[in-house]
C-alpha cells in the first residue's frame, strides 16, 4: 500500500468513527466523537506523517488553527473536513515536516489528492551557489532558504496552446519573500537583452539572470530537492504562455502571442492583484485568473527582501502601458507600481511550477 494509499485509508476510518458508522472498542454501542468518544485504536502503519507539535485533544470538538483537510482525532482533531482560515489569519503548514520527502509530496499531487494539501501551506526550499546577474553583467552569490508557499492548485489547468496544454495535476509555488538581493528588469531602461522576442518580459536580462540554462538561477533552484519535479514545458523552457507583443522602443502593445514563460517566471500584474492597475490593459492581461493566494488580503502580497527581512520593492513581469521603459512592480508599500526597468532597489520572488 502506497503512503497515500494509508494517509487515505487513515482518513476514512476516522470519518466513520467520527459519523458514528464505527464501532469504538471498549463501549457498548456506537458512540460518535461528537458525542464525546476517545476514537478507536488505529493501525500505526496508517499514520504515516502525522506528526504535529501541537497537543492532542482527544474529544477537541473545534478543529485546530492553522491546518486544513482531516485531522485525525489521535492528533487533536474532530475526524472531520473542515475550511482552513482565510488568507488574512492563515500561516500554512510546514509540508516538507508533513510529507517528509518531495516524493510524498509529488505522490500526492499528482494523483490529485489535495486533503493535505492548501493554499498558502510551504515547503522550506535551501538553494545554495553562484548565478549570473545579466542586468549587472557580474556572477552572484546566494545561500538563503525560500519559504515557497503554495499559490494555486491546478491554476494552470488546461491552459497552453500546445497539445491539451498543462493536463496534469500542478501546484503553483510562490516565496513567501523575495530573492535576498535587488536585481534589475533591465541593464539599461532602453536596453534589451534579446529584442527578437518581442516581448518585454521574455527579452529581458532579468529572465535571463532567472532562466539561463547555463548559469542561471534556474541551474541552482533545479538542483535542489524540488527540482525534479519542476515543470519546464513542451519545450523544456517552462510553461507557454499568452503574452504581450510589445517591441522594443514600443509604447503600446500591438498584439499577443503564444511564448515560453520561463521555468522560473514572475507573476503578471493580473495575477497579483486580480485586474490591470499599470499593465496593458487586453494584450496584457492573458494570465487573467488571480493566484489564490493573494486574494482578499495583502499578507502574501507584503514581501521582505530576502526570508524574513525588511519589507521590499519586487517586480511582476508586465510591462506598464504607455511606455517604453517601465515595468510594473508591487512596492514595500503594498501597492501596484511601475519603476523604470533599469530601477534598483527592486528584487523579485521565486515562482515556478511543480508538476
Amino acid at each position: 500500500m502506497s503512503n497515500a494509499e494509508k494517509r487515505l485509508a487513515t482518513d476514512q476510518t476516522l470519518q466513520r468513527v467520527a459519523e458514528g458508522i464505527e464501532n469504538i472498542p471498549g463501549v457498548g454501542g456506537v458512540l460518535p466523537i461528537l458525542k464525546g468518544g476517545t476514537g478507536i485504536a488505529v493501525d500505526p502503519a496508517l499514520l504515516v506523517n502525522l506528526e504535529s507539535d501541537l497537543p492532542a485533544s482527544p474529544h477537541a470538538e473545534t478543529p485546530r488553527p492553522g491546518v486544513g483537510g482531516v485531522l485525525p482525532i489521535t492528533h487533536g482533531g474532530t475526524g472531520r473536513n473542515y475550511a482552513r482560515p482565510k488568507n488574512h489569519s492563515y500561516n500554512g503548514k510546514n509540508l516538507k515536516t508533513y510529507f517528509g520527502s518531495a516524493n510524498f509530496l509529488r505522490e500526492a499531487y499528482s494523483s490529485g489528492d489535495f486533503s493535505h494539501i492548501d493554499v498558502g501551506d510551504y515547503w522550506p526550499l535551501a538553494i545554495s551557489g553562484s548565478f549570473r546577474d545579466y542586468a549587472a553583467a557580474a556572477n552572484k552569490t546566494i545561500n538563503e532558504t525560500f519559504y515557497m508557499e503554495v499559490a494555486g492548485i491546478n491554476h494552470y489547468w488546461r491552459y497552453g496552446d500546445s497539445g491539451s496544454g498543462i493536463n496534469q495535476n500542478h501546484l503553483a509555488m510562490i516565496s513567501r519573500d523575495t530573492i535576498p538581493m535587488n536585481l534589475q528588469y533591465r541593464s539599461e531602461a532602453s536596453t534589451w537583452y534579446d529584442e527578437s522576442t518581442q516581448n518585454p518580459w521574455t527579452g529581458s536580462h532579468l529572465f535571463q539572470t532567472l532562466n539561463n540554462a547555463s548559469n542561471g538561477l534556474v541551474v541552482l533552484v533545479r538542483a535542489s530537492e524540488l527540482g525534479q519535479f519542476i515543470y519546464t514545458g513542451p519545450n523544456g523552457a517552462g510553461m507557454r504562455t499568452l503574452g504581450e507583443t510589445k517591441a522594443k522602443g514600443a509604447t503600446a502593445a500591438t498584439g499577443w502571442a503564444w511564448r515560453d514563460r520561463g521555468i522560473l517566471f514572475l507573476p503578471t500584474e493580473k495575477e497579483y492583484w486580480g485586474n490591470e492597475t499599470w499593465a496593458e490593459h487586453g494584450y496584457g492581461g492573458a494570465n487573467a485568473l488571480q493566484f489564490e493566494l493573494f486574494a482578499g488580503s495583502r499578507k502574501h502580497l507584503s514581501k521582505g527582501l530576502g526570508n524574513g527581512g525588511s519589507r521590499t520593492n519586487y517586480w511582476s513581469e508586465s510591462s506598464s502601458a504607455g511606455s517604453a521603459t517601465s515595468a510594473c512592480s508591487v512596492d514595500g508599500r503594498g501597492n501596484p507600481t511601475y519603476p523604470s526597468t533599469a530601477g534598483t532597489g527592486i528584487s523579485a520572488p521565486l515562482c515556478f511550477l511543480l508538476a
